[in-house]
């Protein structure tokens, strides 16, 4: 603590004084502080506190921005979203129906329908004049209160049922006073009124091949591809295997992967072989394969869980999470009765290295680097998986597939000691998971911590919520340009950034 405390030379307050009703010294004055510092006086100069008795549970030091929000959306967020645009062959109709001042649009999750909502606004608004409406907000009786484009995402199905025509035309009427225009996205089972049937379009989804080139074509105009690079990329997006994948794999959100996958190989001199096999190992099917082949290991499961749950967290706290985890799937497999090793098998004491048990799974540890908290530097190497989406589609199966696997890996980050960054990390996994959940008691898992008298785990649970109430139905977690990332319980989230520093 660096600090120049000078005697106060200013007069007193007539408060002050005797017969005032004050104290007439400050010395007579008591501050009671549980935590923390307490000065009385002037300080001249700089003055530096640390707490170093915080050190076990500081919070991150990062912003969240919400995919969803309540309020204008920042113009440099909105050109991010509608970066590499393709119109979609929707797009024209709702152009149309939006000169009506309101499009229903009905949009499969991961297709691009939130981001086509975007374009149709700021085509009528531009990028800085999009704002967001609470999902809960009754549109029967909403006005707008200025001349932007409004956007709801998610109708519920309760505010479905009340958008007759009649309420929608006053809407529109007042919608049209004001200079404004609202576009509602939505589920596509949602139920509406018969009448509102000239309100509402469908969302196509762009075509994927469009999509790849034309985030090339931006790449190169950028300088991240020179002229060779960009016409090697565009050979292999045409080439057999490419067109494949992208008639199986048809999202928005593919077709991006596997620019930005040819953007790196071209950076790399990776094979395309590389790439693709990058891009394929973040499917269902290959999650499904990685667990049924680690299942009898609880070395390669625990590992898998530790990557999956904590991704780009530390070698030292990824391995923490693993030691801690194999003796909890021990006493599983004991139950079961398959833990008895082979009577002839002579111990092994050292063990495989991590690079190695890392290779088994599919994942690599990055270059060291300093902490990303901006208070305490520290080296450290970040573990994650090789393949795009891997650890998202692994811990989804791993916990919503596997009886008593939430529990274990609850009980696990319970035994762990606070890291920097942990509760935001773990926070935001649970949360995409939890977000494919279902049943009435879906988020009864989540009072475990919530209750807990420790900071940080009631912290991973309000990012846990705050990533649930940004995926309303209809836009749930996927691999699209809709999907997470860019998750109703505590809305207050949804208003601007979310602080977590404390």
């Amino acid at each position: 603590m660096e600090q120049d405390i000078q005697p106060d030379t200013d007069p007193p307050h007539p408060s002050a004084s005797p017969g005032g009703g004050q104290h007439s010294s400050l010395r007579e004055n008591r501050q009671r502080v549980d935590s923390g510092v307490a000065l009385m006086g002037n300080v001249g100069g700089d003055f530096t506190f640390l707490n170093i008795g915080a050190w076990n549970d500081e919070a991150t030091e990062q912003f969240l921005t919400p995919r969803l929000r309540e309020g204008p959306y920042p113009a440099d967020e909105v050109r991010g979203r509608l970066y590499g645009f393709v119109e979609p062959p929707s797009y024209t109709r709702c152009r149309k129906t939006l000169d009506s001042r309101i499009v229903l649009l009905r949009a499969r999750p991961g297709t691009g329908g939130t981001t086509a909502a975007f374009a149709l606004l700021a085509e009528r608004h531009g990028q800085g004049g999009v704002t967001g409406l609470d999902a809960m907000a009754d549109l029967s009786v909403w006005r707008p209160k200025a001349g932007r484009g409004y956007l709801l995402q998610g109708l519920p199905a309760a505010s479905a049922r009340s958008l007759g025509d009649v309420r929608l035309q006053g809407l529109a009427e007042a919608l049209h006073g004001a200079g404004a225009h609202l576009i509602v996205t939505m589920a596509q089972d949602t139920r509406l009124p018969p009448d509102a049937n000239r309100w509402e379009e469908v969302h196509a989804a762009p075509e994927p091949h469009g999509i790849a080139e034309k985030r090339l074509r931006l790449m190169a105009a950028e300088g991240r591809l020179d002229a060779s690079q960009l016409d090697a990329a565009l050979k292999h997006l045409a080439s057999r295997e490419f067109t494949d994948y992208l008639s199986r794999h048809s999202l928005p959100g593919d077709a991006v992967d596997l620019a930005d996958g040819l953007q790196q190989s071209a950076e790399t001199t990776a094979s395309t072989a590389a790439v693709l096999a990058d891009l394929l190992t973040g499917t269902e099917a290959a999650a499904r394969s990685a667990l049924a082949q680690a299942r009898h290991s609880a070395d390669g499961v625990s590992l898998m869980a530790a990557v999956a749950l904590l991704p780009g967290q530390d070698r030292t706290v990824i391995e923490q999470f693993a030691a801690t985890m194999r003796p909890l799937l021990g006493e599983r497999a004991a139950e079961a009765g398959r833990n008895e090793p082979p009577s002839d098998q002579s111990p092994d004491v050292l063990g495989p290295s991590l690079e190695d048990r890392l290779d088994a799974i599919g994942a690599r540890p990055l270059a060291p680097r300093s902490s990303p908290t901006d208070r305490y530097r520290y080296p450290v190497q970040p573990i994650v998986f090789s393949g795009r989406h891997r650890a998202a589609t692994l811990l989804r199966h791993l916990w919503l597939d596997f009886e008593g696997m939430p529990e274990v890996l609850w009980g696990v980050l319970e035994q762990l000691r606070y890291q920097p960054g942990l509760d935001l990390c773990a926070g935001e996994a649970i949360g995409r998971v939890l977000a494919h959940a279902t049943g009435p008691g879906a988020l009864s898992q989540l009072h475990r911590f919530a209750s807990s008298d420790v900071r940080w785990r009631r912290r991973l649970v309000a990012v846990a919520l705050g990533e649930i109430v940004q995926h309303p139905p209809g836009v749930r977690c996927g691999q699209g340009t809709d999907a997470p990332v860019e998750p109703g319980i505590d809305r207050a989230p949804l208003h601007g950034r979310r602080d977590l520093r404390g």
